[in-house]
């Protein structure tokens, strides 16, 4: 009797950590078209080192605002470090270092949400896989994109998913992180149109 109470106590208390949750299975974030960006005056690139690490020439009349280690609270801050008209585009690539410090995918999207209310032109980047992380935790970015995708729905915004491509591609990563050089951002770069 007691050891069947000490299984139903212990399997109680397994149902209530956080820490144990099923490996999320879906939806996830649909393949998406390129993006035509030739219209726009400016793009105004911001996120984290992945955004920081693009070539600088890679987007016709960019200006690239990320700061590594950036997370999406940072960006944030920094809305005001840059103007952005009605006639330009706001790229957005940030998230791994959210992951990285355990931020609830909860508080992402209204992070998400926020940054993007300011500008009339925003396009989001889906968030890369990270090789360094389990099983369990490249599941949350996966529900993470799909949110990504769904806030962009609803808001008029355009999503770029490059999550899957990437996440076959270990190859393209210097440290399971980061791309590797120049060329490793060449799928990105056919998204957009220019």
């Amino acid at each position: 009797m007691k050891l069947n109470l000490l299984v139903i106590l212990v399997f109680l208390s397994l149902l209530a950590c956080d820490d144990i949750i099923d490996i999320y299975t879906g939806p996830y974030a649909p393949e998406t078209e390129p993006v035509d960006i030739s219209a726009y005056d400016k793009v105004i690139l911001e996120g984290d080192s992945i955004c920081a690490g693009m070539p600088s020439n890679i987007l016709n009349n960019s200006e690239n605002y990320a700061v590594p280690g950036s997370k999406t609270g940072n960006v944030i801050q920094r809305q005001n470090f840059y103007t952005v008209t009605d006639n330009d585009v706001f790229i957005l690539w940030v998230g791994s270092n959210d992951f990285q410090n355990n931020t609830p995918v909860h508080d992402f999207i209204q992070h998400y949400e926020v940054i993007g209310q300011s500008y009339k032109n925003v396009i989001i980047i889906s968030v890369l896989p990270r090789f360094t992380f389990n099983e369990y935790r490249n599941s949350q970015i996966d529900k993470l994109n799909y949110n990504l995708y769904v806030i962009c729905e609803r808001n008029g915004w355009k999503f770029v998913n490059v999550h899957n491509h990437y996440s076959q591609h270990s190859e393209l990563f210097l440290d399971g992180v980061h791309l590797l050089n120049d060329s490793s951002y060449d799928y990105l770069m056919n998204q957009f149109i220019q």
